[in-house]
């Protein structure tokens, strides 16, 4: 018999929760008015909260800064004004801090996917449990004259 009634509790697959991460990265809105020098402060912010996330392993917070780091400065930054007017040498270190996050993020994503995984095939187990639990308490409580096969 088929008692698919319980409603149990809903995880997201493991590829479908990285893609929920990133929707956490609304695009920043450029102010062409503030300096484009506090955009590369921000940045080095960032980059320091996903280091300490990282160390904390908190690793969906860490995952979150690292990726709006890289798209503050692959897709947003050179939109402003003065993008070019910033110094090559601070370019040069935010190019090598991009390569760094690149690299880090993708070493979180690994991470965290094995560990969406793991948390997914639990509550798969735990659904399939739950839903053989509850059959197994149905069958017991209904008698069979009243169960239509």
């Amino acid at each position: 018999m088929n008692y698919n009634i319980i409603n149990t509790t809903h995880v997201e697959p493991p590829e479908k929760r990285i893609g929920t991460l990133l929707l956490l990265n609304p695009k920043i809105e450029l102010n062409i008015n503030m300096a484009v020098i506090k955009y590369y402060h921000f940045g080095r912010q960032l980059i320091n909260m996903a280091k300490v996330n990282a160390k904390e392993n908190d690793l969906e917070k860490a995952y979150v800064y690292y990726t709006r780091f890289m798209t503050l400065f692959l897709e947003t930054i050179k939109e402003h004004p003065d993008y070019k007017n910033v110094p090559i040498e601070e370019r040069n270190l935010n190019y090598r801090a991009l390569r760094k996050a690149f690299l880090n993020t993708e070493n979180i994503k690994t991470k965290l996917l094995k560990q969406f995984r793991t948390q997914y095939k639990l509550r798969q187990e735990q659904n399939k449990d739950l839903q053989e639990l509850w059959v197994s308490c149905i069958d017991h409580l209904i008698p069979p004259s009243f169960v239509n096969t």
